[in-house]
């Protein structure tokens, strides 16, 4: 099938074709035009199924079209993720490169290097090098949920909300001895806020907040000693309600729980972070607080939109958690 050509359209309403182009591209000189002239040029742009070319628009505006993302790890994004992202960027109009950033080659970054986009997203923490390089372009950056940037653009999730809305669904279970598991790693603040989130809601309740119970092991994989370990730290606390740091913790914790004699959620209510499928899988399914994909795709790509164009600039957001309800509460 033939393209449509702005020239189509011309010859179709009896215009020029500067006028049609003045039209179609919101030009400051649609006012000279006549209201019902551009309602019949749009009206046939329609009839005619037009799309502009991308390579005329970004001649005209000087602009490529897409937006980078930059990232440690491809392999730890998830899916439907990268799928929000796309389908916002495509509603803006623009077209996604994602690349992975080597901690052995920090230097080489096509997207920083060669400018082939309009904006940058950063995801997490990426190596310092690369962070250096971009004190030397001009495009936009838009960082997402990091937390070594200061003076920049950054969307984080709000963690204290989210520890906040943890413990106050244990409270709505009436659990009175609430506990905050987590792993050791001390560079991150989302920890700490979650932690003081899930205090300050405690204290507003007249609950008592235990505290913080750190894991020496990482819970990111499996490990058959987790599972002892906790259990040992649990084993002289009398509790009856558990915030985990996320749902990798889940498996290990409900191994803990079975060492102790526990049941779940007869014994103790457990609520944890990220609504991964793993929370759906172990059981009983473990109740668990997250951020809608469709959300972050929209915010990010709506934000860093807002950087390029340079308009209507607004605060960035803080991204706000929601429960999903399984069975562990």
């Amino acid at each position: 099938m033939k393209k449509v050509t702005q020239k189509d359209i011309a010859s179709r309403v009896g215009v020029s074709c500067q006028l049609v182009s003045i039209v179609l591209n919101n030009s400051s000189d649609i006012p000279r035009c006549r209201p019902e002239l551009t309602k019949k040029i749009i009206k046939v742009a329609n009839e005619l199924n037009y799309r502009p070319s991308r390579v005329a628009k970004q001649m005209k505006h000087r602009r490529t079209g897409g937006i980078g993302i930059l990232m440690k790890n491809v392999a730890h994004v998830e899916h439907d993720l990268l799928q929000a992202l796309l389908s916002e960027a495509k509603k803006n109009d623009y077209m996604i490169s994602l690349e992975q950033v080597k901690d052995d080659k920090p230097n080489d970054v096509v997207i920083i290097n060669e400018e082939v986009v309009d904006g940058i997203i950063v995801f997490a923490d990426i190596n310092q090098e690369t962070l250096n390089q971009m004190d030397n372009i001009h495009e936009p950056i838009l960082f997402y949920n990091t937390y070594k940037q200061t003076g920049t653009d950054v969307i984080t999730c709000d963690d204290f909300q989210g520890g906040a809305l943890a413990a106050s669904k244990l409270i709505e279970a009436n659990r009175k001895k609430i506990v905050y598991l987590t792993y050791d790693s001390p560079t991150h603040p989302s920890l700490k806020q979650r932690k003081e989130g899930i205090e300050g809601e405690c204290k507003k309740n007249n609950v008592e907040f235990i505290g913080e119970i750190c894991c020496k092991k990482s819970a990111q994989y499996y490990s058959e000693e987790l599972a002892p370990e906790i259990a040992e730290k649990l084993k002289n606390i009398d509790f009856d309600g558990v915030v985990l740091y996320s749902d990798m913790l889940g498996t290990h914790f409900y191994e803990a729980m079975k060492i102790l004699g526990k049941s779940i959620p007869k014994d103790c209510s457990v609520i944890s972070f990220n609504n991964s499928g793993l929370a759906q899988f172990i059981r009983p399914r473990l109740t668990s607080l997250y951020i809608p994909y469709e959300t972050i795709g929209s915010t990010i790509i709506n934000k860093v939109v807002e950087l390029i164009k340079q308009e209507n600039q607004t605060e960035i957001p803080s991204l706000q958690y929601k429960v999903a309800e399984w069975d562990s509460v």
